[in-house]
């Protein structure tokens, strides 16, 4: 007989991530809520990743240990998680990433208490390879307005959040045509179905160094194709040269000009 369903699901997936991935695992095992399952996926790491995570997953029984024989990117490993996972909730966490000892036990308390909510986040502290704080992000905590900065920008953590797994996957999980900006692209879709919130408090570290730079030129162009998806909705002009243009502009804040019918695309945001 199957043990009882855990309450969350844990999900990371790891490629050649052995500098920090002990780090990050220590920080979910150590959390004060232990309801949980956590799933570690190696996407076909050439370093020592995998040895790391089967000698966590040989002493802690709530690790469960995947592998992929080749690398699949994050889109498509995290989908895998998404169909193993029991939890009722997915918590996510990247494996350079810290999550502070409350974090599980003050986001469940949200969600049992705020059911309508789909998706919860968290505001953060950025840390440098070494562990030194940079800064910090306090993320956006008024639900309406969370869903106006969907329009432009995401603004909710990956690494932070935790959200309804059914939800999840009654839309088809992550959009695998996104291998960069998977989470926005899921976020957006989502609140088609239910609402996202942040919780003020910094409850992740979230680590900045060369090998983890997400502000490529190919990142970029996923999230203004997502723009684009997301004005479309709400704009009365649907030509894809006017909503480039809206997009760049609410993208960038660029003080280039723009096209007067681009302008009046904008006077007609809600």
């Amino acid at each position: 007989m199957n043990k009882q369903a855990p309450k969350i699901t844990v999900l990371m997936s790891v490629y050649n991530g052995e500098r920090y991935l002990r780090e990050s695992v220590d920080s979910i095992l150590n959390q004060t809520y232990t309801d949980f399952e956590f799933i570690i996926i190696d996407d076909g790491s050439t370093d020592n990743t995998l040895a790391i995570i089967e000698e966590y997953a040989a002493k802690d029984k709530r690790i469960i240990s995947m592998k992929n024989n080749q690398r699949i990117h994050l889109t498509k490993s995290l989908n895998l998680g998404l169909k193993k996972a029991r939890g009722v909730y997915i918590a996510r966490q990247d494996a350079d990433d810290i999550s502070l000892p409350e974090r599980l036990n003050i986001q469940i308390e949200y969600m049992e208490k705020n059911v309508e909510v789909g998706i919860l986040g968290t505001s953060a502290e950025y840390i440098d390879g070494i562990g030194n704080p940079i800064q910090i992000s306090l993320k956006q905590t008024n639900r309406n307005l969370i869903g106006w900065e969907l329009l432009f920008h995401n603004p909710l953590i990956h690494s932070s959040v935790i959200f309804n797994c059914e939800l999840v996957r009654s839309i088809g999980g992550y959009d695998e045509e996104f291998l960069r900006s998977q989470d926005y692209a899921l976020w957006c879709r989502m609140l088609e179905i239910g609402k996202a919130a942040n919780i003020p408090q910094q409850l992740v570290h979230l680590r900045q160094h060369d090998s983890n730079t997400t502000n490529s030129e190919k990142a970029e162009l996923e999230v203004i194709t997502i723009i684009k998806s997301q004005l479309s909705k709400v704009l009365p002009y649907h030509q894809p040269t006017i909503l480039e243009e809206v997009a760049q502009a609410l993208r960038y804040n660029t003080e280039t000009p723009i096209s007067s019918e681009a302008i009046e695309c904008l006077s007609s945001l809600p």
